[in-house]
């Protein structure tokens, strides 16, 4: 799947989805339990994804994967979701 197409699939799911608390298997990768994914704990957890697939579920950008950008990782079958 091209970028755009990932980015276009990730951003309707965030919109259309209320915030969801993150699967299990996405909580357990939150190694410092501060409740958002680093990129080094999403790589650890899901070796699949790249830092371009990262930089492209990070919609704020802020560097971190929250809740509902898990969810929408997991909607898109690029993480799984336990």
């Amino acid at each position: 799947m091209t970028h755009l197409k990932t980015f276009a699939v990730v951003t309707a799911t965030v919109i259309s989805l209320p915030a969801y608390a993150m699967a299990k298997n996405a909580q357990e990768a939150d190694v410092n339990k501060d409740g958002v994914l680093s990129i080094t704990e999403v790589q650890t957890a899901y070796p699949d994804v790249t830092e371009d697939q990262f930089l492209t579920l990070d919609l704020n950008g802020d560097g971190l994967l929250e809740d509902v950008e898990v969810k929408a990782a997991q909607e898109a079958g690029l993480m799984a979701d336990g």
